[in-house]
């Protein structure tokens, strides 16, 4: 828990523990900067700057004077029946019960919730505008539905009549400008009235809303609906303040009438630009979201409170409940909320009946979907200010109780330290301490989010908590324990090979080691959990970041970028809630956005990262393929994974945060999830269809032996190398086609992968692959794209290395036909080497085509010149020859042959070597 958090709790807990009788009549009331330091054991200036800053988050109450004292304000208010304490200092609690309960006059902006926070610049310009001499100026109003757009123009209204700015006898009249968007002549009459005959049933005249208001206020609701003729119609009233009724167009009339208009509509989206120039008052409302988590909670009690007047009975909802009806964005705003209030009192009800119950009791089941998915989607920090806030007491809503009355406490720390210390010379420092351990740990058994945290890992983490509390005072965050149980998981799931990739020089406190030491004890005697030494060692680390209360640093940042408007977004968010830290970054790609939009976002990201080493989980698409241009213009390490799976991530998460995991012990970590994955998925298909069919890639050719062997030897090393161990490779021959497809479907309860080779057999659902497209096609990637999709996307072009061999292998068959003295096999390793060595000097790698020609090529030359010493010429002297210096590096080359076979190779030799080089 954070310094300024206990400053917080400490504050909330000695202010509970004062009565309302307390509250009025003492005057040394409050908590001072010097009874903080001493009680929490803090310098004196650090507990005046965490008081000072509570107080200008809203949390604290200043009572002026010497020395400076601090209450809570929450508490407080639930304390004097205060609806909101908008000062931040005061002389004595008497100004507060003086400026609510005098007999001066309420302004009618009060009682809006917010009005001393965020509806404060809103009131403010209302109040301007209204008292603009000599009638006020014409406003609109811009909110979303359900924000209070009509409640605040009656406010205008009654606060006009309270200014004197209109009569008593003024009216307030409303308009729906909906009703008539698509009858403008009907909305004329309305507006101005009509005369006697003016339309076929109008028989007596009638007199406008305009008319009617004059002198005070016609507020047009959704005025966006209006038609541009419609909008129109009011131009000259709003200039002149002149307007005819319909079906006279002689007499002039007159009305100062204020109008206030409103819109749920953007001002650029319906409105004509001369219309919105002669509103020059334009008002915005924020919506739910945008207020305060404090002005959430009184508008959700607002809300209940109506609700216990309609039932008369109280209400009593659970914290659960509250924190999710904070986080919740509804649609409607405060009407959605209001509508949805409703729906949880009404299931409450039902309940009650149903149980024959005596409470109504809301619990978080009782709202729909949109309510309960609200806390996965916010933020970590918004999340904890939520926590903070409602705490882990039930609301109970009775506006016929006391507000002593008000709040039943599952863990009340005057009660608690009335219960446990009150014999005790144990200070209230270290039973304040006990009892934020108590609420730590009731927050941790009531936790149903968090999936890792089933009851038996539950009761683990619980036994870690207390060991660590005893024994070094450390109570446990969420993202703490968050950290343990992700640990217990991996202990559970994961052999030792996991705990063995997590490395570290540092040097662990003899505490830190003492502490780990009787939490393994504690676990093998009572849980009966056995730990390996490296097991211990990363639980050590754990605790030792606890102990030393820092951070790791930051060796390696992840990315989950994914197509969809919020699909990133939702999965970094699921991670990071899980966590309680902000670890996964999303980049969300619209459908819509282009391949070089997405690069551009993913590398400004990237850029923002203080780390070298980044983890990028994509999905699909051209994601996949800017590996290695980020790398370059970033100059950063980077890995993408071509796959999202929320738990690969949050294991990815859990190694780089808190274990220090590198690059590529998190890589190797994912790799040996997912083969351990994979192969439970596997079993589980075996055990439930009891069948298993073996795959199988053949290499064929007529013999069976040269090019089908050299052909199965690369594809088995390919295989080998990416780890794919479930793939047999087998040779076969065959004088023709039909005559190797017998002999393949002779086998039973094989699937056949791919056939590669000299020879079709031509066996319609088993793809096959001539050795020409291996050569000159990249035929093994088109193998691979056989095996499965995941596979063969992240394998494709890992091929080429093993494409050379079988070309070298092919090469050595073909002029083992016409070698005499030499054999192919032996002199293979001599001529691979010469041509890497031409490849380094000439910087560059030959293509397949070229390699033949210089494996066939040298090899000739060399028994050639054994045999019998003779050399190529050149025919013609007006052949063109090339520098001197490349010739000289062919003939540098040429060195270690000469020497192994006691020959020396000609510049003519060298010449056609060059040639074969340097063609296209």
């Amino acid at each position: 828990m954070k310094r300024i958090d206990k400053v917080h709790h400490y504050c909330t807990a000695y202010t509970e523990s004062l009565s309302k009788k307390i509250l009025l009549n003492d005057t040394d009331i409050g908590i001072t900067a010097k009874e903080v330091s001493l009680e929490l054991d803090i310098l004196r200036n650090n507990a005046s700057s965490d008081l000072n800053k509570l107080m200008r988050q809203d949390k604290l109450l200043k009572l002026s004077g010497k020395p400076t004292r601090f209450l809570c304000k929450k508490i407080l208010c639930q304390r004097l029946n205060l609806r909101y304490i908008g000062e931040t200092e005061i002389n004595s609690i008497q100004e507060l019960i003086k400026d609510n309960y005098s007999s001066k006059k309420i302004h009618p902006f009060d009682s809006l919730i917010g009005a001393n926070k965020s509806l404060q610049p809103v009131i403010q310009l209302a109040e301007a505008a209204i008292n603009y001499p000599p009638r006020g100026l014409h406003m609109m109003i811009f909110g979303e539905s359900g924000t209070g757009k009509s409640l605040l123009a009656e406010k205008i209204f009654d606060y006009g009549k309270q200014e004197n700015i209109f009569n008593e006898k003024a009216n307030f009249s409303v308009l729906n400008c909906a009703d008539y968007a698509s009858n403008p002549q009907l909305l004329l009459s309305h507006l101005f009235g009509n005369v006697k005959g003016a339309y076929t049933g109008a028989d007596a005249d009638r007199v406008g809303l305009i008319e009617a208001a004059n002198g005070g206020i016609l507020f047009l609701d959704e005025v966006h609906r209006l038609p541009p003729e419609g909008q129109e119609m009011l131009f000259q009233f709003i200039d002149k303040n002149q307007f005819y009724k319909l079906g006279d167009s002689v007499n002039k009339r007159y009305a100062s009438t204020l109008l206030i208009t409103a819109t749920t509509e953007p001002p650029n989206s319906a409105l004509l630009e001369t219309f919105k120039r002669r509103i020059p008052v334009m008002i915005q409302l924020p919506n739910f979201q945008e207020r305060s988590i404090a002005e959430r909670l009184d508008l959700i009690s607002f809300l209940y409170n109506k609700e216990t007047e309609k039932i008369g009975s109280q209400i009593i909802v659970q914290p659960d409940a509250i924190q999710a009806l904070l986080a919740y964005t509804p649609l409607g705003n405060i009407g959605q909320l209001k509508s949805d209030i409703q729906l949880s009192v009404a299931r409450a009800l039902l309940e009650k009946k149903k149980n024959n119950s005596k409470e109504v009791l809301i619990t978080q089941d009782f709202f729909p979907p949109t309510v309960l998915s609200s806390l996965i989607k916010i933020n970590l920090a918004d999340k904890k200010e939520i926590e903070t806030i409602v705490g882990v007491k039930p609301f109970v809503f009775d506006t016929t109780l006391d507000e002593d009355r008000k709040t039943i406490a599952s863990y009340d720390f005057v009660n608690f330290f009335t219960k446990n210390y009150s014999n005790s010379p144990r200070s209230i420092t270290q039973a304040f301490n006990d009892y934020s351990q108590e609420i730590a740990k009731e927050r941790l058994r009531n936790d149903h989010f968090t999936f890792l945290l089933n009851d038996d890992i539950k009761s683990i983490v619980l036994l870690i908590s207390d060991i660590l509390y005893n024994t070094l005072g450390i109570i446990l965050d969420k993202n703490v324990s968050t950290a343990f149980a992700l640990y217990i998981h991996s202990h559970t799931q994961q052999n030792d090979i996991f705990f063995s990739q997590i490395k570290t020089t540092e040097k662990l406190p003899a505490n830190v080691m003492q502490v780990t030491r009787k939490i393994v004890k504690q676990l093998e005697q009572k849980k009966k959990i056995i730990f390996s030494q490296n097991e211990i060692h990363s639980l050590s680390l754990i605790v030792s970041s606890i102990v030393e209360n820092k951070t790791n640093s930051k060796n390696v940042s992840i990315l989950v970028c994914a197509h969809g408007e919020r699909v990133a977004s939702e999965i970094a968010h699921t991670v990071n809630s899980l966590l309680s830290k902000e670890i996964i970054v999303p980049v969300d790609m619209p459908l819509h956005s282009t391949p070089k939009q997405t690069y551009d976002a993913i590398k400004k990201t990237i850029a923002d990262f203080e780390s070298t080493e980044i983890i990028i989980f994509a999905d699909m698409g051209s994601l996949v393929n800017f590996e290695s241009n980020l790398r370059k213009e970033t100059q950063k390490s980077i890995f993408i994974i071509e796959r999202i799976d929320t738990l690969i991530i949050l294991e990815a998460a859990k190694n780089t945060e808190f274990l220090s995991m590198g690059l590529q012990s998190t890589i190797n970590n994912i790799l040996d999830i997912d083969n351990r994955r994979n192969t439970l998925l596997n079993n589980k298909i075996v055990s439930k269809f009891n069948k298993r069919k073996s795959k199988i890639i053949y290499t064929v050719c007529q013999t069976g032996e040269g090019t089908a062997r050299f052909l199965e030897e690369n594809i088995k090393s390919l295989l080998k190398e990416l780890k794919i161990f479930d793939v047999d490779v087998q040779s076969i021959s065959g004088h023709n086609g039909t005559s190797i497809r017998e002999t393949m479907l002779r086998s039973k309860d094989i699937e056949i992968i791919a056939i590669v080779g000299t020879v079709n057999p031509k066996i319609s659902y088993a793809p096959f692959v001539s050795l020409e497209e291996i050569v000159l096609h990249d035929g093994l990637d088109k193998v691979l794209c056989h095996l499965t999709t995941e596979e063969q996307q992240s394998k494709k072009g890992s091929s080429h290395s093993f494409t050379r061999n079988i070309v070298f292998d092919m090469g050595i068959e073909a002029v083992d036909k016409y070698l005499y003295l030499l054999a192919g096999n032996k002199i293979q390793k001599s001529l691979m080497d010469f041509i890497q060595e031409l490849e380094c000097t000439f910087h560059k790698k030959f293509t397949y085509s070229i390699l033949l020609k210089l494996l066939i090529h040298t090899a000739c030359l060399i028994e050639r010149t054994l045999i019998n010493g003779h050399e190529l010429k050149i025919i013609s002297e007006d052949d063109t020859r090339p520098s001197h210096e490349p010739i000289f590096h062919v003939k540098k080359a040429f060195k270690n042959i000469e020497t192994e076979f006691g020959i020396t190779v000609s510049y003519d030799e060298c010449f056609f070597i060059y040639d074969i080089i340097a063609s296209k």
